[in-house]
């Protein structure tokens, strides 16, 4: 079925529920191939788009089955749109709500109110920021500061909400002392900042006096772990079998195999729990590119079409994986049968850190270092690749086209240990 070209545009497409995507211009999309199957399985399709909102909306697309004709599929289209933009694509009309009285308690009340039904939130992106975890975390905020006033005998539920400058200082010299880190100190401010340029906006306040607020430059953490500590926190796994003070029992099995896991991937922590058997391939791991999805709601990227990447397997790895033996295919590498890898990601997180504060180790440090001690090394392990590569115009174009760098790879890594202590 095709659909001429007169005829594309705003949301007419043609979809093949083979394919299952939109082919109207006899291109599947994204990967440029074309539909090889027969009509019986094409159907005109219209996927309205809202000029307002910027976007297709959700739960307007209808398919056509009944309609063969082009013309005659145009029309219905356009009569279909037009029902729906007569009707507000579905949405229901925002009512502006009354504005509260000038206190500063019912002021943040609003404002928290307003994050929740935001009407120019239109795309997942922008969603993202007003989820029901941002807007937590923001009362969270508005919360400390007013616990701030109540500690200098302010009463926050009795305050106007201009106030003056001295509670800015206030409110700045309690995060100093708490010792945040500079993008933790951005958030407080910053929450306070967007209440403020609100009420601004809505002529509640002359002023925003949160405005001027210098936002402090976040530090980069790019500490790893070196031998002598991980060898410390291995030890003090083995000794104490995890009992923590306060009763609980932190140790696992597999604790000790996923840091060494963590440390020969590089895998960040939704792509170490969720590596399975097939990504183990001797010379080199495949790994699956997993991150958190932007809807509402956070949830683990599970899709087939998600990114992988290769990394290469050290000498010290492959020791210790046919020592220990390999999960068949499907199987995960860590804890095979622990169904919410989430739940084992956070408890593994919790341990380790656990068990690092007990060890000798002096300087704090955490899950996360595990991926950037990998790098550090990989880079380390890998400064001599160069010499391999002649120059060329184009540098991508000699390592796409002419270069087998997984070979390079392989003969320069045969034999290096990414862990000495092993």
């Amino acid at each position: 079925m095709k659909l001429p070209k007169k005829f594309r545009g705003d949301g007419r497409h043609v979809y093949c529920y083979a394919c299952k995507g939109t082919i109207t211009s006899q291109f599947d999309k994204g990967k440029n191939r074309k539909c090889y199957h027969d009509e019986s399985h094409h159907v005109f399709y219209s996927l309205p788009y809202s000029k307002i909102h910027k976007k297709v909306v959700t739960g307007t697309p209808k398919s056509w089955p009944g309609i063969k004709d082009p013309e005659e599929f145009f029309e219905a289209h356009n009569a279909y749109h037009k029902k729906l933009k007569a009707n507000n694509y579905g949405m229901q009309q925002q009512v502006e709500r009354a504005l509260p009285t000038p206190l500063l308690i019912e002021c943040q009340k609003y404002y928290l109110d307003w994050l929740k039904n935001d009407p120019r939130i239109t795309s997942l992106s922008e969603r993202k920021k007003r989820s029901p975890k941002y807007i937590q975390e923001t009362q969270k905020r508005l919360k400390s500061f007013n616990d701030v006033l109540r500690e200098n005998g302010i009463n926050p539920n009795a305050a106007h909400i201009n106030i003056p400058f001295q509670w800015v200082d206030m409110f700045f010299k309690y995060l100093t002392d708490k010792g945040y880190a500079n993008k933790t100190f951005n958030h407080y401010m910053g929450a306070l900042n967007g209440f403020y340029e609100l009420m601004l906006k809505k002529k509640l306040v002359e002023d925003n006096p949160f405005a001027n607020v210098t936002k402090r430059k976040p530090g980069r953490d790019t500490r790893i772990i070196y031998d002598d500590e991980l060898n410390n926190l291995l030890l003090k796994i083995k000794e104490i079998y995890g009992k923590g003070l306060d009763g609980r029992n932190y140790y696992d099995d597999d604790l000790e195999f996923a840091i060494l896991l963590g440390l020969w991937t590089g895998g960040r922590g939704e792509e170490l729990f969720e590596l399975k058997g097939e990504a183990y391939q001797g010379d080199f791991w495949i790994i699956k590119k997993s991150k958190e999805s932007n809807k509402e709601e956070e949830e683990w990227s599970t899709s087939e079409d998600a990114e992988y990447r290769e990394e290469f397997v050290t000498e010290d790895c492959k020791e210790y994986l046919e020592k220990r033996g390999l999960p068949n295919p499907g199987e995960y590498f860590i804890k095979p049968g622990y169904q919410n890898r989430k739940t084992l990601q956070d408890k593994f997180s919790r341990a380790f850190t656990h068990f690092w504060s007990m060890s000798d180790n002096e300087q704090k440090k955490e899950w996360k270092h595990l991926r950037k001690t990998f790098f550090t090394r990989k880079a380390i392990l890998m400064e001599e690749l160069g010499q391999y590569l002649p120059s060329h115009k184009n540098q991508s174009t000699l390592i796409g086209h002419y270069i087998n760098h997984k070979e390079i790879i392989k003969e320069k890594m045969a034999g290096e240990r990414m862990i000495k202590i092993l």
